[in-house]
Order: structure tokens, then C-alpha cells, then sequence
């Protein structure tokens, strides 16, 4: 039989102090959930409602397509931001700072590609391109953009 005092005891752990790395580690994870909670500025209500129109349904790309490229789809990166949100950042999992990494770097990304975010339709109205409903679906609404101002929810 093992001496128990040979094993540290949770009090132990809980005591002890970050190391360096452990600092650098925790202070990076706090910066980019900052980033995140920038970035992904669309409510919750809107995502969710968003979600359920066919604009929605139509953004992002389909799974078979995100599949071949190896990436995930806007509509699994929507849920993910849900369900996130309905818990503090402590208490994310590794899966959830996944996801985090990945929404600022599609958002980043997308937001930095050449391209407008509306065109004009057959009738002259300005329309949402696709730029603009994969901001959406990634749950980022550029200044002066959100989904209710082209009649998404009618």
C-alpha cells in the first residue's frame, strides 16, 4: 500500500500558485474571449432567429462542402456560439475554445476579403450578399448591416 502522503491532496492543488506559462496561458485565453465577445456581436435572439430563416438556412456552406474543404459550417459554428453563451467562459471547455479560435479567425478573415457586403437585385433593392450572410451565420454583424434592415425576419 502506497504512503497517502505521497499524493497531494486537491487543497494542495488548489493552493498552488500558476507558473509562468500557466499566467501567459490564462492572460491569451482572456484576450481572445475579449476579441471573441467583440467579434461575435450578434445576439443570441438574432442568431437563433436568424437561424431559422431562409436566409439563414441558405448561408454558409452546406456540411458535404465543408466536409471536402475540412472546415467546419457556419450553421455548426452558430450552434456552438448558443450554446457557449449560455455558460460563463470559465467554464468552456477545450471544444469551446475550438471554436472560439476558429469564429475569430472566419471573422478576421472574411472581413478582411475585397468584396461588398450588399448588391442590388433585379428590382434595384439592395440585397445581402454572400460575404454578408456568412458574417451573419458566424454570428458577426458589420456596422451598419444587421440582418433586420434587408427583411430577413419577414
Amino acid at each position: 500500500m502506497k504512503n497517502i502522503n505521497s499524493f497531494m491532496r486537491i487543497s494542495d492543488l488548489l493552493d498552488t500558485p500558476l507558473n509562468e506559462s500557466d499566467k501567459k496561458a490564462d492572460q491569451k485565453d482572456r484576450e481572445q474571449y475579449k476579441k471573441w465577445r467583440q467579434l461575435v456581436n450578434m445576439s443570441s435572439a438574432t442568431l437563433s432567429k436568424f437561424l431559422e430563416t431562409r436566409t439563414g438556412d441558405e448561408a454558409g456552406l452546406k456540411k458535404k462542402q465543408a466536409a471536402k474543404l475540412g472546415i467546419g459550417t457556419g450553421h455548426e459554428s452558430a450552434r456552438a456560439i448558443l450554446r457557449m453563451r449560455k455558460k460563463p467562459f470559465s467554464e468552456w471547455n477545450e471544444t469551446d475554445r475550438k471554436w472560439m479560435n476558429r469564429q475569430i479567425s472566419f471573422i478576421s478573415r472574411m472581413s478582411g476579403n475585397p468584396g461588398p457586403l450588399v448588391k442590388k437585385d433585379a428590382d434595384g433593392k439592395n440585397i445581402p450578399t454572400r460575404k454578408l450572410t456568412s458574417l451573419w451565420i458566424w454570428g458577426h454583424i458589420p456596422t451598419g448591416y444587421p440582418p433586420g434592415k434587408f427583411g430577413v425576419f419577414k
